[in-house]
């Protein structure tokens, strides 16, 4: 299952291993030390992925993104290194042939934007007040203070708040669109700059050749290394994301410092863009399968 960790997909994992059917998981979002649902105590997983009591039932298989999940769930999560696949994901696959499917123009036709200005993205990610501080007025501050860009807010597909950041716009009198059911893909390819705090958006951007802005104004350290590993700059404070996003969009150093450390980090973070995740994974049930008839 993808969600393996959810309750429901618990019971299901249980129920397959006790009917001896392999059970396969798929990394579906980045992973961090801060993924509770993923780090497990020593002994609190079997070696053999017994689902037994005392020990939590994870899959005999995850397909996971790159070796720094890979390396995570092993020494913080406690996973058996057998049990854990480097695959990449399958809906990355048409990333290798991105220019063939998706024209920026069709984006700009679509809502209506100025061809004559940069558009950036804020990406949303569900999080209560607690977890994000004051994230949409920061961001949403910041946009203001730049020279005029197209702006858009894609939310998350679980959040459903287009009335909250409407009337934050009318507040600080800046013009957005705000959507959640369209692609987030092509928004990225015919974006110049994203703007997260810590979600997979962001390497997905990397993926896309994006400069990536991480917004963090809550005084709390950065859940994943977005930063620390050079493919996004950040802002810590409100009176910082004007001139990082400035930056991101404009200065050319910059730019070009994002760009020469995002192929090492895609690399690590979701193996090979080369549209053959899936048939890695597929490979890897056929041999699954072909074990179990033998």
């Amino acid at each position: 299952p993808v969600d393996e960790t959810g309750m429901y997909s618990r019971a299901i994992l249980v129920a397959a291993k006790e009917n001896k059917i392999p059970t396969l998981g798929m990394q579906h979002g980045i992973i961090s030390k801060e993924s509770f649902e993923y780090i497990h105590l020593p002994k609190e997983i079997s070696k053999d992925s017994s689902h037994k009591s005392p020990f939590c039932p994870i899959p005999d298989k995850t397909f996971v993104y790159g070796d720094y999940t890979k390396k995570l769930l092993i020494k913080e999560g406690n996973y058996p290194q057998k049990t854990i696949e480097v695959t990449g994901q399958p809906r990355y696959d048409f990333i290798s042939k991105v220019d063939n499917i998706f024209k920026k123009e069709e984006v700009y036709k679509k809502f209506n934007l100025d061809p004559q200005k940069k558009l950036v993205i804020f990406a949303t990610e569900a999080l209560e007040d607690e977890e994000s501080g004051d994230l949409p007025n920061a961001v949403i501050q910041g946009i203001k203070e730049l020279d005029p860009v197209n702006f858009i807010i894609k939310l998350h597909p679980r959040e459903y708040k287009e009335q909250y950041y409407k009337s934050l716009l009318k507040k600080h009198n800046v013009s957005a669109k705000v959507i959640r059911d369209y692609n987030t893909f092509k928004l990225l390819y015919a974006c110049d700059t994203v703007i997260i705090m810590h979600s997979t958006i962001g390497l997905e951007a990397a993926m896309f050749n994006k400069p990536v802005v991480a917004v963090n104004v809550t005084g709390l350290q950065d859940v994943f290394p977005y930063i620390e590993k050079g493919i996004a700059i950040g802002a810590y404070k409100k009176s910082e994301v004007s001139k990082t996003i400035k930056k991101a969009l404009y200065d050319k150093k910059t730019k070009k410092n994002l760009e020469s450390n995002r192929q090492k980090f895609i690399e690590d973070n979701a193996y090979r863009l080369d549209g053959k995740s899936t048939e890695r994974i597929t490979n890897n049930i056929l041999k699954i399968i072909k074990y179990q008839n033998t």
